[in-house]
């Protein structure tokens, strides 16, 4: 397991690149959870704070725009330490 501070750094370089990547810190969120379903009442936005409230948002957000894989990964499997940073 990395180091507390480590995870800090990582989380806070994310989180950084997350508001710079999406629109005026908003992530696309799709209300149905089909992220192929592009119809106008599906589509929302959901603040990265709201995004880091409720996990179920993992799979109906689009918010991975912008990351690297190893980021993705760093996030799903860190997702409850976001919560402390936002």
């Amino acid at each position: 397991m990395a180091s507390t501070s480590l995870i800090n750094q990582v989380s806070k370089d994310i989180l950084k690149k997350m508001y710079q990547e999406v629109k005026h810190g908003h992530i696309l969120h799709y209300k149905d959870g089909d992220l192929s379903n592009d119809e106008g009442s599906n589509l929302g936005y959901i603040s990265i704070e709201d995004f880091f409230n409720d996990r179920k948002y993992l799979e109906s957000t689009d918010w991975k725009w912008g990351l690297r894989k190893d980021e993705i990964e760093f996030v799903i499997e860190y997702w409850e330490y976001f919560q402390l940073l936002i």
